[in-house]
């Protein structure tokens, strides 16, 4: 008897487990089937505290226009030396990219296989799903916002050098200063990304001028005294101006220069004058060499009379 009453109980707890089994697999089914047929955006999808579930693409897209207004009025200040340039997200154009966060927030519980798909739901439905904001801005306006903050920029002076009469000025270089733009341009997107309005000061990092090159200097300037010379070109005779010789001590330059970096330097040219200058040969026949013409004119009170000659003699 006993026996029997053993078979009945064990038959009734296989019962249970059947029927919790064959629950559970409509379960499943059923939420296979909700999962699969689920065409609009998931229950618990979210971005910046707006609930979008069961809302369909354009739908979402209509309701974040309101977050739209709470990035146009965000505003922070730049402060970069002694200028500030406030910073406000309506001059910006600054938005959320609501067509890029819908297609996110499709996506959840929509991609994969179905098991997956199960997977992401579950989740999403005992979890939530945040969808990271994607915030834009036109990027001109940006340019025209870094273009008033550079007004903090000061350009450094390269060295330069100028001859005046027997002088050669050496003028040193001044550094500037400036700010990194692009990290600038970086950092302005991720404050607005990050909804992080607190005002920015920035740092200004040297800007280096460019030295004085004395080897380049000497080659510029060093000039080899050359007389003045006529040619015969074509037929005809061609003067070339004389060139007075310049040189200085490149060594003593240098010395000088590595001793008084920040001042102007004045170094003494020596300068040399040709044997044959322009001048002379101007002044000689030796550009014509020959006589150009010769008049001779007679006059007499009785008879007014004049005769001229001429006479063009030619090499």
């Amino acid at each position: 008897m006993s026996k029997f009453f053993g078979f009945l109980k064990a038959k009734k707890w296989l019962a249970v487990i059947l029927a919790c089994v064959g629950v559970g697999i409509i379960g499943v089914a059923g939420f296979a089937i909700y999962t699969a047929t689920h065409a609009d955006i998931m229950p618990n999808v979210r971005v910046e505290n707006l609930a979008l579930g069961g809302m369909t693409r354009e739908e979402a897209i209509e309701a974040m226009g309101a977050i739209d207004e709470e990035y146009g009025a965000s505003t922070f200040n730049i402060t970069a030396a002694d200028t500030i340039t406030p910073v406000v997200g309506k001059e910006l154009n600054v938005r959320l990219d609501k067509e890029a966060v819908a297609d996110e927030a499709i996506k959840v519980g929509h991609e994969g296989n179905l098991w997956q798909r199960m997977l992401a739901t579950a989740k999403t439905l005992t979890s939530g799903h945040e969808i990271a904001p994607v915030v834009v801005l036109d990027e001109d306006l940006l340019g025209v916002i870094i273009e008033r903050v550079s007004a903090a920029n000061v350009e450094p002076q390269d060295a330069t050098f100028r001859v005046e009469k027997d002088q050669l000025i050496l003028t040193p270089p001044v550094d500037g200063k400036h700010f990194d733009i692009e990290a600038l341009k970086t950092r302005i997107r991720e404050k607005f990304q990050e909804k992080d309005y607190g005002d920015m000061v920035l740092t200004m990092e040297p800007w280096e001028a460019k030295p004085i090159n004395l080897d380049e200097v000497y080659a510029e300037v060093h000039t080899e005294a050359k007389d003045a010379v006529i040619e015969t070109k074509d037929g005809k005779k061609v003067l070339t101006p004389h060139v007075v010789g310049v040189d200085f001590d490149l060594a003593a330059a240098k010395e000088k220069l590595a001793q008084t970096p920040d001042e102007e330097i004045r170094i003494t040219l020596t300068l040399t004058q040709p044997k044959v200058t322009t001048a002379s040969l101007q002044s000689s026949n030796e550009l014509f060499g020959h006589t150009l013409s010769k008049v001779t004119t007679r006059y007499s009170a009785k008879k007014p009379t004049v005769s001229a000659m001429s006479n063009l003699q030619r090499n």
